[in-house]
């Protein structure tokens, strides 16, 4: 194969496909294992919010419900490479003496639901110290990182200066779990150019988050010499949030360089009830309602994270058939061929 006839755009597609291919063998083996990565909420009242449970199930069981496409398999791509630029800036700027980082699979969290079943995780990156005496690391900040692939989520952290929940409730597991505080850093890459209809959803020029957005003069009402500032474009930006929990078990967030917390209105308890429903469906025979999604400061929008779910999961079937789960888990198999 000579350079002129390479077909490299093939090449690069095939290879992502054999790495998203290793990725879903590996993740076969931890069939009977919840996951860190999809922390959910169930109310007291039996409202689940953030992840859809089916999902989670089916992972759980080790299946995979929707294979992801080459778009998917680029922002996953993304979000990788988003870590080692983070990890770079740390290692050069943001250490003190005697901390070094670890990384994923050098710091895993497993922790079991009351029926025995374990739930695993692992952090983006960790920043430790030395024990004295044992010599093993000892966390002191997990950080979870988020490069914005979504103009909702742009929109939210520029208009409302306000995170994604489950975004929130990721680094909150982790802290928890390695008894640390977090930090949540989202990572914007790309110029975006505005049409006029977003222009409304993002901030006016010098109130907060104005910053990170290009202005330009525009005429007002399309006509004469008058002119009124609007929105261009949106530059690259970073944000960082902190993470925590309190004493009663809530989870808190701020901006990073803000004193004032806001309460999710998530406890933890929330977070160990819905893996454990997750965990037990098969032996309760319950499948779970719609999921919710509810923001970060414990408002809940006007659309369900189901809407997303593929028809494969056969949720709004289950769900307005009244379903229990050995029905609804045949006709997951069915739709996946297994």
């Amino acid at each position: 194969m000579t350079a002129v006839n390479r077909n490299l755009g093939l090449a690069l597609r095939k290879g992502r496909r054999m790495a998203a291919d290793e990725h879903s063998e590996k993740d076969k083996t931890k069939a009977g294992t919840l996951r860190a990565g999809s922390t959910g909420v169930m109310l007291p009242t039996g409202e689940i919010a953030c992840v859809c449970p089916r999902a989670a199930h089916v992972r759980f069981l080790g299946f995979e419900a929707k294979s992801p496409s080459d778009a998917d398999l680029i922002m996953f791509q993304l979000g990788v490479a988003s870590e080692d630029l983070i990890v770079d800036d740390i290692l050069k700027g943001g250490l003190a003496p005697g901390e070094f980082i670890k990384r994923e699979e050098e710091i895993p969290i497993r922790w079991e639901t009351s029926t025995g079943i374990p739930v695993t995780g692992r952090p983006d990156v960790v920043i430790c110290t030395q024990h004295p005496t044992t010599g093993e690391a000892v966390p002191q900040l997990v950080i979870e990182a988020k490069s914005v692939a979504s103009f909702w989520v742009l929109k939210n952290l520029l208009e409302e200066e306000k995170p994604k929940l489950s975004n929130v409730l990721q680094a909150a597991h982790y802290a928890w779990q390695l008894n640390v505080p977090a930090k949540l850093v989202y990572k914007q890459y790309a110029i975006h150019t505005t049409p006029d209809w977003c222009e409304p959803h993002f901030p006016r020029e010098g109130e907060p988050g104005s910053e990170h957005i290009e202005y330009t003069n525009k005429k007002k009402n399309g006509r004469g010499s008058e002119t009124i500032r609007v929105v261009k474009s949106i530059r690259q930006f970073e944000k960082v949030f902190d993470v925590k929990l309190d004493e009663e078990g809530y989870v808190l967030w701020k901006i990073e360089t803000s004193p004032h917390w806001t309460n999710s209105t998530v406890r933890l308890a929330d977070v160990k009830r819905f893996y454990e429903f997750v965990g037990n469906m098969a032996q309760t025979g319950k499948v779970g309602p719609i999921s919710t999604v509810m923001n970060a400061d414990g408002t809940f929008a006007k659309y369900t994270m189901c809407q997303y779910c593929p028809p494969e999961l056969h949720c709004e079937d289950a769900v307005k058939n009244k379903w229990n789960y050995h029905t609804w888990i045949n006709h997951v198999k069915t739709s996946l061929k297994l």
